[in-house]
């Protein structure tokens, strides 16, 4: 168990890190660390399988709630993201819910609000987190 809770917390770091730093990289890294649609949605589909386990019930219903808000977007700007993050009180659960958020933030800064690209971003990270939740 813990060697699952620990590689949890790596995936999580290795996701988040860039997001806290991207002010110091250049387009092209964060680019290069955001990935395409595709694979923000296979990434946030293996965090949510990983984490699930370890998240209670209501987190799960308040995760799924998130995800479906997110489908149902169409449009993306800062105000509507930081109005639909749920806080769970559970710790992994809010650390998966960041980590979705970061791809989403990364999105917003790298191609702005209002803008198809990030659109599909945000569509990507509710059908990784609508796989497991």
């Amino acid at each position: 168990m813990k060697r699952l809770t620990a590689s949890l917390c790596l995936s999580l770091a290795l996701i988040t890190t860039p997001i806290m730093f991207n002010g110091c990289a250049n387009w092209q890294q964060v680019q290069q660390t955001l990935g395409s649609p595709q694979q923000v949605q296979i990434d946030v589909t293996l965090l949510g399988s990983v984490a699930k386990s370890r998240i209670p019930a209501n987190a799960q219903a308040q995760i799924h709630t998130f995800a479906t808000q997110l489908s149902a977007l169409a449009d993306l700007n800062t105000a509507q993201l930081v109005a639909l993050i749920p806080k769970t009180g559970n710790a992994i659960a809010d650390a998966l819910i960041a980590s979705s958020s970061g791809f989403l933030n990364m999105a917003l800064v790298k191609w702005g609000e209002h803008n198809a690209t990030t659109l599909a971003y945000a569509h990507a990270v509710a059908n990784g987190l609508l796989a497991n939740f």
